[in-house]
């Protein structure tokens, strides 16, 4: 089974799976056919090793909102998302590369959040981008307010370093213009549950924890400040714009 690990591994660098490589190799005839039939059902078994007992909570990607799809509401934080694979799982998969851990949902709203596996220590903008838009109240901004901050850094010829290193994340399966810089009220809703966030990152080899300290909201305050997330307490505070903070990417789902 050791050698089926090893073409999963190959394969998905390629953005394909094992199964898919044998396939070609039976159309192809490379190989004797019995011997691809009994290659097929062992990249089978792989493919569902891990699964039993788990729950898999399927997505996809819905044009018309430009949003990922949950197709059922069975859904908890901590969850790990798979990419690749578009699903999330209450246990790790075998075999698979997680991209993320579902950080919040709200069932009423049908919304919720995916915290990405790496973060950085940056600036909000080292020569205090001032945005000068009113101070929002309304949830789930934070994918318009991240295009807005990278848009006026463009015009203005200034520097938005949390907003640009989230736009560009492409890590672990995730492509660059996913990801965003989560508002205020996005931000403090996934650092509340940072504790059940954190059991999962564990579980997850080279991934970055959540620390106690500051984590950037895209939302504006002031003219050189921020709103941030306090980790130590989820209290809301403001932060200069040319001071570092933590930034962790988000992306953004909604359920069926």
């Amino acid at each position: 089974m050791e050698k089926f690990k090893i073409l999963e591994a190959v394969a998905r660098e390629f953005g394909i799976n094992a199964e898919q490589i044998v396939r070609y190799l039976y159309q192809e005839k490379h190989f004797d056919n019995v011997f691809l039939q009994k290659l097929l059902e062992d990249t089978q078994s792989l493919e569902t090793k891990g699964l039993e007992d788990n729950v898999i909570v399927k997505l996809f990607w819905d044009t018309r909102i430009g949003k990922l799809r949950a197709e059922s509401s069975n859904l908890e934080v901590g969850m790990f998302y798979y990419a690749q694979d578009q699903i999330f799982a209450i246990k790790r998969i075998p075999g698979k590369k997680e991209s993320g851990v579902l950080s919040y949902f709200d069932p009423y709203s049908g919304c919720g959040l995916i915290t990405a596996l790496h973060q950085k220590k940056l600036e909000w903008s080292s020569d205090r981008l001032v945005l000068d838009l009113p101070n929002h109240s309304f949830v789930r901004m934070g994918k318009m307010m991240t295009q807005l901050i990278l848009r006026k850094a463009q015009i203005s010829r200034k520097s938005a370093e949390a907003a640009e290193y989230c736009a560009d994340y492409h890590l672990d399966g995730i492509c660059a213009g996913q990801a965003f810089l989560a508002d205020r009220h996005e931000t403090l809703a996934w650092c509340k549950c940072s504790l059940t966030i954190n059991e999962s990152l564990r579980q997850i080899e080279g991934a970055d924890l959540l620390q106690n300290g500051y984590y950037f909201s895209s939302t504006e305050c002031l003219p050189n400040g921020v709103y941030v997330v306090n980790l130590a307490n989820d209290k809301v505070e403001t932060n200069p714009k040319n001071l570092e903070a933590f930034v962790r990417p988000s992306l953004e789902f909604v359920v069926v």
